[in-house]
């Protein structure tokens, strides 16, 4: 069985390996100049060089998203912290793991923009994909048979005021059991550490044929 059951999760602590509703899983589409500052109730944008304390803080910025359910692979000692076992940080304190890890899950029949993935759906399935982790379906949580897509990996910022609530624990819809937790968190590790070693493969400076006028 990959997933818990319901009973052998505690519901108030957040565990590598935890599926949750679909969040946005953004990315950078450029890298832009523009910044956006609050300008009384709205945002109003510059760009960086006009702004003499430009990335002296964190900087709210334009990017693009993908809605998908999400699943954590920060580790569960990384996301639980316990040298510090007050839930609510002091101002002067400090998280050592500022970030929780997520990747999100694209069902499979939705992987139109993933021709790689949509061409193996057999080895997928078998766990021989490289940068994916196929989930099976589970219908009584509304969890579609899906694939971890390692590539479009993104990070949460954890809650000074109760780590545990930087996922909602009630939008949980399952957690992935042993050895799958541990597998996930293989996979994931073999996929960036991977050795791809280079080729006399030429490109081709294919530029679009000019409309006829």
């Amino acid at each position: 069985m990959y997933y818990l059951a319901d009973a052998e999760v505690d519901q108030q602590k957040l565990y590598q390996g935890d599926i949750f509703e679909a969040i946005p899983c953004p990315y950078l589409q450029q890298v832009s100049p523009l910044i956006f500052r609050e300008d009384g109730e709205e945002l109003a944008p510059a760009f960086e060089d006009d702004l003499p304390d430009a990335w002296q803080r964190d900087e709210l910025i334009l990017v693009r998203a993908r809605k998908f359910k999400v699943i954590l692979l920060s580790q569960t000692c990384d996301i639980h912290e316990e040298g510090k076992p007050d839930l609510y940080l002091a101002p002067e304190e400090k998280y050592d793991y500022q970030f929780i890890l997520f990747a999100p899950l694209i069902p499979l029949v939705q992987l139109d923009e993933y021709p790689r993935l949509r061409r193996h759906k057999s080895d997928l399935r078998k766990q021989n994909i490289a940068g994916a982790f196929w989930l099976p379906e589970y219908t009584q949580k509304g969890i579609e048979e899906s694939v971890v897509y390692f590539h479009l990996v993104g990070a949460m910022l954890k809650r000074r005021d109760h780590r545990f609530r930087s996922f909602e624990p009630k939008n949980r819809l399952a957690s992935l059991g042993s050895p799958y937790r541990e597998a996930l968190a293989s996979r994931f590790a073999i996929m960036i550490s991977r050795v791809a070693l280079p080729s006399d493969f030429t490109f081709l400076n294919n530029q679009p044929a000019a409309a006829a006028g």
